[in-house]
Formats: C-alpha cells, sequence, structure tokens
C-alpha cells in the first residue's frame, strides 16, 4: 500500500465511524428528583432517618468520601442517599437502582455501597454517633472473634482482617438497629 491509499483507508473509516455515530440513537439520561422534596414522612419511610440526620450524616461522611472528579459523576449525596436505601431495603437490585431519586446502573449502586460503608467504619464517625472504635463492651471468650488491639501494618493481612471485623461489626449493629426501630419492646 501506498501512502494515498493508506490516507483513504483511515479516511473511510473515518467516514464510517462518523455515519455509525450519527445513526446511534441519543444517550437519554434520567433526571434525578431530590429526595429531600420528599414529604418528611415518605421519606422517613424510604431511608428509615429524618431529613436533618441524613443532613448531618452528609456532612459527617463528606471527608470520608471521593468527591465527584467530573460533571457524570455521582456527588456525596446521592452516593449516601443510596446507600441509606439499600440499608433501608435491603436491595439495589429492585429498588436503589432504577428508583427516581438515584437513576443509576446496579454496578454504581453496588460501588456507593461500598464506599459509604467504608467512611461510616471510620472510627471518627463511629465514635461520633456512639459506636466505640475498640470491643470493649463485648467479654473475652474463646469463641469470639475480636479485632486485633494493635495498629495492624497498612496491606497486611492483619489490617484486612480489621477492617473485614470492623464492616461486619457496623452491618450487625444496623441490623440491631434496624431490629428495635420496627419491633417494640414493652416495659
Amino acid at each position: 500500500m501506498n501512502f494515498q491509499e493508506v490516507v483513504q483507508f483511515v479516511l473511510i473509516n473515518a467516514l464510517g465511524d462518523i455515519e455509525e455515530a450519527a445513526n446511534r440513537p441519543p444517550r437519554r439520561f434520567q433526571r434525578r428528583e431530590s429526595a429531600f422534596d420528599l414529604p418528611d414522612h415518605r421519606f422517613v419511610k424510604m431511608f428509615r432517618l429524618t431529613k436533618p440526620l441524613v443532613r448531618e450524616l452528609i456532612e459527617t461522611l463528606q471527608p470520608f468520601i471521593v468527591p465527584p472528579s467530573r460533571t457524570s459523576a455521582l456527588d456525596v449525596e446521592t452516593k449516601v442517599l443510596t446507600t441509606l436505601r439499600f440499608y433501608a431495603s435491603g436491595s439495589y437490585q429492585l429498588d436503589t437502582a432504577s428508583n427516581k431519586h438515584f437513576c443509576m446502573t446496579q454496578s454504581s449502586a453496588s460501588r456507593c455501597i461500598n464506599e459509604v460503608t467504608e467512611a461510616l467504619n471510620q472510627d471518627a464517625v463511629l465514635n461520633r454517633y456512639g459506636f466505640p472504635g475498640g470491643e470493649s463492651g463485648y467479654p473475652l471468650r474463646p469463641w469470639l472473634l475480636t479485632p486485633l488491639q494493635e495498629e495492624p501494618a497498612p496491606g497486611s493481612p492483619q489490617e484486612r482482617y480489621n477492617r473485614c471485623h470492623k464492616t461486619t461489626r457496623s452491618i450487625i449493629e444496623q441490623c440491631n438497629g434496624g431490629v428495635k426501630n420496627e419491633v417494640p419492646v414493652s416495659s
């Protein structure tokens, strides 16, 4: 192939790409509705927390969550609300990802849930809301797995164990809180 044939080949391919893009249907983005526009009783039913408490939580978690890096990235508010909805419903497949307040893919919802759960497990957040970072409230038993007392080296198996333990403990504490809210106990 000579130079002129190469140029023609490149131009034909470029024109084909342009024609293909022109015939492609335009992408449609659903517009998100603000969950804070919901009536208070519906907001609490949907997220299990009041609007002021959610706003406070968003502010508290902001330093621990990656901010949007491009115009289409999810903001901290959306990430936190998506996670709270998941905690309230237990499903991101049926509700969170398709909800008109979030409008995101299942994989995006999953990333939000992981990122916000990690932020909730920060000692500063746990301590602010009354969850001590250690396990001093639990008695030491041979069958009870507890976190390592000394801070392990970053990236080590011990550090991963402590992180997984903290995540699991947070989920259990949230479940306990949900049960307390849903099942009234008479005195």
